[in-house]
């Protein structure tokens, strides 16, 4: 008889154990099904010193997430995506990345995240979303180029630029030249009809 309690002592052992082990998988399953961002990869472009802003979503599965957001940034500008090569921060390279570094999502949130360069480059980084007090990280490969702000091609000026005082000068000008232009059209004109009787 103590054989078979015992026998049934250890069946229900084990039976418990593997309740707490379904138990525990599940849970574990579930937490890394509770966040997720999007888009995957975000691309900037902006003018040195100016910024670009771009929109990530982030939603959730359960109420009242915790997340907290970082940034790490490629020292080269390669595109890669070994996220080990994802070493240093933006101050390192002079740039800058402006987002909310601590959230707490409903069912989704919006998150502005905006880039601004010193100087003209292409830069790649990824922008880091961790669940607080849980399992799940998350990323967004970052894009990003900044555009010399010195037009080193063709110049041009606008009308606005030009000092009020030039400006009825210039308009003069083109009066006058082109009367003048008029004036040559019907002189030729006025040569070949003579020519023409000549003949």
């Amino acid at each position: 008889m103590s054989n078979s309690l015992r026998l049934q002592g250890i069946n229900s052992l084990k039976f418990y154990f593997f309740l707490a082990l379904f138990v525990i998988v599940c849970s574990e399953f579930a937490s890394s099904l509770d966040v997720g961002v999007s888009p995957s990869s975000v691309d900037f472009s902006a003018v040195e010193g100016e910024q670009d802003c771009e929109e990530i979503n982030v939603f959730s599965s359960r109420l009242g997430l915790y997340l907290e957001l970082y940034d790490k940034w490629n020292p080269k500008s390669d595109n890669s995506r070994d996220i080990e090569k994802y070493v240093i921060n933006a101050y390192a390279l002079n740039i800058s990345l402006d987002y909310q570094k601590n959230i707490r999502v409903g069912r989704n949130a919006t998150i502005n995240v905006c880039f601004r360069a010193t100087k003209a480059g292409r830069y790649n980084g990824l922008l880091i979303v961790d669940v607080v007090n849980g399992s799940a990280s998350l990323g967004v490969w970052l894009n990003a180029e900044s555009k010399s702000s010195t037009n080193k091609g063709i110049t041009s000026f606008a009308i606005k630029e030009v000092p009020a005082g030039v400006l009825p000068i210039l308009l003069f000008n083109l009066l006058l030249f082109g009367l003048l232009l008029l004036l040559l059209i019907r002189m030729k004109k006025q040569a070949l009809r003579e020519k023409s009787r000549e003949l």
